[in-house]
């Protein structure tokens, strides 16, 4: 660019790398604008909606409950057998319970007791103290594990917040 005379612009190259520097910053906009459209409007990758979560006694290997037995044998001095084995066995079963609602209002807790009913389970209502008042616990079961986990699954599906517990 001239200016009035035979004189030039002294910022002529300046300007050149601003307009450059422009172009360049309007170019890479363009280009983001384009790839984020492009990357957000993939469609959503699911999580898969069955999986199973295993528990430390149901992930024990053979070696580490043969590890055991010998370790109860030489600790009782002598050998362990099917009906000792047995009874070890009910000591360790755990109970699972289905915890449906929990609720401070026990006009609250006797709806879902009655909706519980009427979809053919049997709840208990359980009562604690906690501090100067009372909460209220809709309680199924006692279940093995794998229907305590059956059960969940309906609750949540039904839109109650169930959870398993032991109690």
């Amino acid at each position: 660019m001239k200016s009035k005379g035979n004189t030039s612009d002294p910022f002529l190259s300046a300007k050149k790398k601003a307009r450059h520097r422009l172009i360049g910053v309007g170019l890479f906009s363009l280009f983001l604008y384009f790839l984020g459209d492009v990357f957000f409007n993939l469609p959503p990758k699911y999580l898969p909606t069955d999986f199973v979560v295993e528990t430390l006694e149901e992930s024990r290997s053979s070696r580490e409950l043969a590890a055991e037995y010998n370790r109860l044998n030489r600790k009782l001095g002598k050998v362990i057998g099917d009906e000792d084995i047995k009874i070890l066995k009910n000591l360790k079963r755990k109970n699972w319970f289905v915890q449906a609602g929990m609720f401070d209002n026990r006009e609250k807790a006797d709806l879902l007791n009655e909706r519980l009913i009427l979809e053919g389970y049997s709840p208990n209502l359980k009562e604690r103290k906690v501090g100067d008042g009372y909460i209220f616990l809709v309680i199924l079961g006692p279940f093995n594990l794998v229907k305590a986990e059956e059960i969940v699954n309906k609750m949540i599906s039904k839109g109650l917040k169930a959870d398993l517990n032991r109690f």
